[in-house]
């Protein structure tokens, strides 16, 4: 009969789940939650509504950035800018110049005295002056 290799099996088993847990800890740290949170993935059902919960909450670390951006920021509802940038971004790689001075002026407009403001007119401008004859860029 081959020997036990019961506690090798042990010893190996006990660092998979040290790492597991540290793993989790880490994770959880970075999101701002505290490190024992990672604890909780080790019980069963509650691992599962654990990463749900971490999944669909409001994180710490999110919380604490929006209360410490400045106001324009706080108030900027970045989706639709980010959207509107891609797009602007997107009609001038396939050469609709005159779409993509449209989109980065829109934009310029809503961002009026916030971050991104004189990138969009700056864009807007180099676009224009580039691409369009002088008859078409004063119209």
């Amino acid at each position: 009969m081959p020997p036990s290799n019961a506690p090798g099996s042990i010893i190996l088993v006990l660092i998979f789940v040290a790492l597991f847990v540290w793993i989790w800890s880490v994770i959880f740290k970075k999101a701002g939650y505290p490190r024992a949170v990672g604890l909780l993935m080790l019980v069963p059902v509650v691992n599962v509504v654990t990463l749900i919960y971490f999944a669909v909450a409001e994180w710490p670390i999110q919380v604490e950035l929006a209360r410490i951006a400045p106001q324009g920021e706080r108030d900027r509802p970045t989706d639709k800018i980010d959207t509107m940038l891609r797009q602007a971004a997107a009609l001038e790689q396939r050469g609709e110049w005159q779409e993509a001075i449209k989109s980065f002026e829109i934009l310029a407009d809503e961002l009026r005295g916030q971050p991104g403001a004189a990138f969009a007119a700056h864009s807007a401008k180099r676009i224009r002056e580039r691409h369009l004859p002088r008859s078409v860029s004063t119209a």
